[in-house]
């Protein structure tokens, strides 16, 4: 492939204007040499420093842009704060994603790959109203709820297999005693050999949890002692106060989500409706003290948001008021 059309080719997807089938010539033109690689980082580099315009301008014009900058900063050394940043390149996914009640094969999924020195990361994102399995290097099976974030390493190394979770995720993890299975979930550092477990960590989330459902996990707690969970098991950590609790639950009433069934005995309002929030990808605005005081158990599968949220006020003396698609106002009846 020519300089020239490579460039053309690298400026659109850094402009995120690059179809399909140039985001593959991209892939296997990288894959081709380490040297292709150099290149597209050093490119990139330049593209971060020099503010492009973004994909609201056109391609044309952010290549002679781009094409300009090259030109005058090709001649600057990088800095060594430079060559420490990281170096993203696109990859095809292979994500099997549950949408709309339905399973698909997503090749251009929201999966990243960087470079750092000679370590190449996976950052793999789950859209909104999105569940998606993805398979680790290792062949273990990671289900992302929606809104979940996923960072692995391309390979793991011999003596250890490390991820990173911001959101949910349910993980079946291959045995290996040779090289433990650590999830960093916020505050949380949960340690396994082999075993099926479930983490909740959303950013916006004042409790961080994980429950086991099968097998025996070591879960650390910032500096804190390091607890042992067994089957049916929860250990919660409130991130405000940095208190632990350990509860004996239904471990598999935590994974039922992936299942497209998401089931409720005796929660709280405010349980159920910040489970919703995520199921939906809406926002439920609700008092504190009706998601305290108001307890309820049922079952969701594939009922439309307005529908669900009309069983609900069947069960419990609650109205509901769209204001907007994504956006539910909760109030107390007759009020």
């Amino acid at each position: 492939m020519e300089t020239k059309e490579i460039d053309h080719i690298i400026t659109r997807y850094l402009n995120h204007t690059a179809d399909a089938a140039e985001e593959q010539l991209l892939l296997n033109w990288l894959k081709e040499d380490k040297t292709h690689q150099k290149y597209f980082m050093e490119l990139r580099d330049i593209w971060l420093l020099s503010k492009v315009p973004d994909k609201r301008g056109s391609a044309k014009q952010a290549f002679r842009h781009f094409k300009n900058q090259v030109v005058l900063k090709k001649t600057v050394h990088r800095s060594n704060q430079y060559a420490r940043l990281l170096q993203w390149t696109v990859s095809i996914a292979a994500l099997f994603i549950l949408c709309a009640g339905g399973y698909f094969l997503l090749h251009q999924a929201d999966r990243t790959e960087y470079v750092e020195i000679a370590k190449t990361y996976c950052k793999v994102l789950m859209p909104e109203n999105c569940k998606g399995a993805v398979v680790l290097p290792d062949s273990s099976v990671v289900w992302l709820n929606a809104g979940s974030t996923l960072i692995y390493p391309e390979n793991f190394e011999p003596d250890k297999r490390n991820v990173t979770l911001v959101g949910e995720g349910y993980f079946e993890v291959k045995r290996n005693p040779s090289a433990p299975f650590q999830v960093e979930a916020g505050k949380m550092l949960i340690t396994v050999l082999g075993t099926t477990f479930n983490v909740k960590s959303y950013m916006d989330d004042e409790v961080v949890e994980t429950v086991l459902l099968t097998g025996s996990v070591n879960v650390k707690v910032g500096e804190q002692k390091v607890y042992k969970l067994h089957p049916n098991q929860k250990i919660s950590l409130n991130t405000r106060n940095d208190r632990v609790s350990v509860n004996t639950v239904v471990g598999s009433d935590y994974n039922v989500w992936k299942e497209q069934r998401l089931s409720f005995d005796n929660a709280s309002l405010g349980d159920v409706l910040n489970k919703l929030e995520k199921w939906y990808g809406v926002e439920i605005i609700c008092a504190d003290s009706l998601r305290q005081n108001i307890r309820l158990s049922l079952t969701v599968r594939n009922e439309p948001v307005n529908e669900m949220l009309k069983m609900i006020s069947l069960i419990v003396p609650i109205k509901y008021e769209f204001r907007g698609k994504q956006n539910i106002h909760i109030y107390m009846s007759g009020k």
